[in-house]
């Protein structure tokens, strides 16, 4: 190391002045869930952080199901075989694809409390034919 760096990085260090950020996170969850939820918390060593996690269950009538696929050439050169190369130069140098496939149900109504209601409105709630509809 040159004798000069030390005073470039001292005189840099009178220059800069760092200030203390507050940083937060909130997240509002019924009573309801949360007496049924399992939490727990563990520290993630490689992304240097507390991960905190609840997981419970609500009640829901499905109403459909999604299912996509998609696939694109992985990048430009691909792309690019993919619209000129003939076909025997395809079979020889295929097409690399990213695909993303995604299936989802879809719920037209959830009832977070349905165990906590004696007299049933909650599952009439779910239960009524007008549920759902727009």
């Amino acid at each position: 190391m040159k004798e000069e760096e030390p005073a470039r990085w001292a005189e840099a260090a009178k220059v800069i002045t760092a200030e203390k950020i507050r940083l937060s996170s909130r997240q509002h969850v019924s009573l309801e869930a949360v007496r049924r939820a399992e939490l727990s918390s563990w520290e993630d060593h490689c992304a240097r952080s507390l991960v905190l996690s609840m997981e419970t269950y609500i009640h829901g009538i499905a109403k459909e199901r999604i299912s996509v696929h998609k696939r694109w050439p992985k990048d430009w050169w691909q792309a690019f075989k993919d619209r000129w190369f003939p076909a025997w130069a395809l079979k020889r140098w295929p097409v690399q694809w990213e695909t993303i496939d995604i299936d989802q149900q879809i719920y037209q109504a959830v009832c977070p409390h349905i165990q906590d209601d004696p007299q049933s409105r909650h599952l009439q709630f779910l239960c009524h034919p007008d549920v759902g509809k727009p």
